[in-house]
């Protein structure tokens, strides 16, 4: 289920950089515009943009929890712990 939702994750980040990446290519282009009524009209558009995009930017953060405690798990250590205790220890 978490790799399910990190991929899940990943992938729709991977679309906000494509998206953002489109903006960006887009906006530089505008800038190269020599004809200023052009210019202001495409710009006012990649504003707008530029803004809902910031608004609906989602927040990077994992949405699942990834300090797992793994207190799922647990170790024996009795056979090593008795293989110790029988070791011989010269003095």
């Amino acid at each position: 289920v978490r790799l399910r939702k990190l991929a899940q994750q990943i992938a729709n980040c991977k679309q906000c950089i494509e998206r953002s990446t489109s903006l960006i290519s887009q906006a530089e282009q505008s800038l190269k515009e020599n004809d200023h009524a052009r210019f202001l009209q495409t710009a006012k558009n990649i504003t707008e943009r530029v803004s809902m995009a910031t608004a609906s930017s989602q927040v990077l953060i994992p949405e699942i929890n990834l300090n797992d405690t793994f207190d799922t798990f647990a170790l024996d250590f009795t056979r090593e712990k008795k293989l110790l205790e029988c070791l011989d220890y010269l003095t």
